[in-house]
């Protein structure tokens, strides 16, 4: 088996590196919210993205040019960390803008060769913060906006890491069994669920609203011996109303869990309808990059509805998640519990199905004579070809003469279309821009 690849993140004191190792591996591991530079040894921990495996090490923060034994150790760790490693995340503070030291530790990173990805933190009201513009000027060709204490931007951080690291990453993806997350909020039957499929009580059900405060993983057999490992996860609560540091950790169990699985069954309550909190965790399986079946519980309870509006509501009300299939089910009576699983699994099989470079590209052209791309200050993008670089989800890369040309609008009309070609049910896609050069 090849050596697992290593990713170290890197930067100054106190720009979030711990926060987003505990993100990237789902664990807390590293402190954080202590004073700057606390972290003073390599941490390491196995993460997975995509179904690859690689380590992730978290370090100290760098301080250049200073005397004092601890810092000079502190940078020798990260220097060591960054030698071993096959790719950089570099970490810096987008409320603090580019200080001096963060000119010195780019120097540093740029002396080792390897490939460098950005990440501006602290982008905590919105991704797309203008102030991000000014870390162009390191001379890194991609900048990702990222706030680690919202969970936002890491998907594609991920994306690119993946994308950077040598091909002897290991695939893991499916290998020891479809991994399921059963995720929703508190008390709408997700532990029901799944001890119907295991016809004991394995699992803790209680009508107290977050009874189920860890992820727990069962392993599942079907009838036709198909392999299922079936997560059971602590209801997510939304962020201000939890205050008790156990619901905290469990809502990052929550979180892992999602990253972990290979298709989330996203659980609402049928008499409830879609709340802020389910569009909130449809938020985190869609950034996460991960297959999903949307399952309406209590359905018995919902009487008034019919199964074809109950439907169009969820769909306009999680239009995040409109490609995904929605299944009705009575979990304390078993009914379309299975059906759901089923579902998932098809899902799963959406997720690995691979284009043919050829036919991916006669569907880019179509999509390019169907409907130009609009002109920005006179210019027009240009699409010369694409080609899928990854499946679980489905990772589509085009190449085109400028990225800046690209408008989201465009951007979903292309992948919209590539979905009437290939619906990938359930699934994500993901449509990366590259400059040609």
């Amino acid at each position: 088996m090849a050596t697992m690849n290593k990713v170290a993140i890197v930067g100054r004191p106190n720009v979030g590196k711990s926060a987003i190792f505990n993100l990237i591996v789902g664990k807390r591991i590293a402190i954080v919210d202590q004073p700057a530079g606390i972290t003073r040894d390599r941490l390491g921990a196995p993460a997975e993205w995509s179904g690859v495996r690689f380590t992730v090490i978290d370090t100290g923060g760098i301080v250049v040019d200073s005397r004092e034994p601890l810092i000079k150790q502190v940078r020798f760790q990260a220097e060591v960390a960054m030698a071993e490693a096959q790719a950089i995340l570099f970490v810096l503070d987008v409320t603090e803008g580019i200080n001096r030291l963060d000119r010195e530790v780019a120097d540093i990173i740029r002396k080792t060769d390897k490939p460098v990805i950005l990440a501006v933190n602290k982008c905590d009201r919105t991704l797309d913060d203008p102030r991000t513009a000014e870390f162009y000027s390191l001379g890194f060709d991609d900048i990702f906006p990222i706030s680690a204490i919202h969970g936002l931007g890491v998907g594609e951080i991920l994306d690119s890491v993946v994308e950077n690291l040598p091909e002897k990453a290991e695939k893991t993806v499916g290998q020891k069994g479809i991994r399921v997350a059963v995720v929703g909020k508190p008390n709408v039957g997700k532990s029901t669920f799944i001890n119907y499929l295991l016809r004991e009580n394995r699992l803790v059900v209680d009508e107290t609203p977050g009874t189920t405060r860890d992820a727990v993983d069962v392993t599942y057999f079907d009838d036709k011996v198909r392999r299922f490992v079936l997560v059971d996860t602590a209801g997510i609560k939304r962020s201000r109303r939890v205050k008790e540091a156990v619901e905290k950790y469990s809502f990052l169990r929550s979180q892992t869990a999602i990253e972990r699985c290979d298709v989330a069954v996203l659980m609402i309550d049928a008499t409830a309808g879609v709340t802020t909190g389910d569009s909130k965790i449809a938020h985190m399986i869609r950034n996460a990059g991960k297959s999903c079946v949307v399952a309406v519980n209590k359905w018995d309870m919902a009487v008034e509805y019919k199964q074809k509006d109950y439907t169009v509501h969820i769909h306009e009300k999680m239009s995040l998640l409109d490609y995904c299939p929605v299944e009705y089910t009575v979990a304390t009576q078993g009914k379309h519990v299975r059906r759901s699983l089923n579902t998932a699994l098809k899902v799963f099989k959406e997720g690995g199905y691979q284009f043919s470079t050829g036919r991916l590209n006669r569907i880019i052209q179509s999509a390019l004579q169907n409907y130009q791309p609009p002109a920005v200050n006179r210019r027009r993008l240009k699409i010369f070809y694409a080609t899928q670089v990854g499946t679980h989800p489905p990772h589509i890369l085009v190449f085109v003469n400028d990225r800046k040309l690209m408008r989201t609008q465009y951007l979903n009309y292309l992948i919209n279309y590539i979905r009437k070609q290939q619906p990938f049910i359930g699934n994500p896609i993901r449509l990366s821009l590259r400059r040609r050069k």
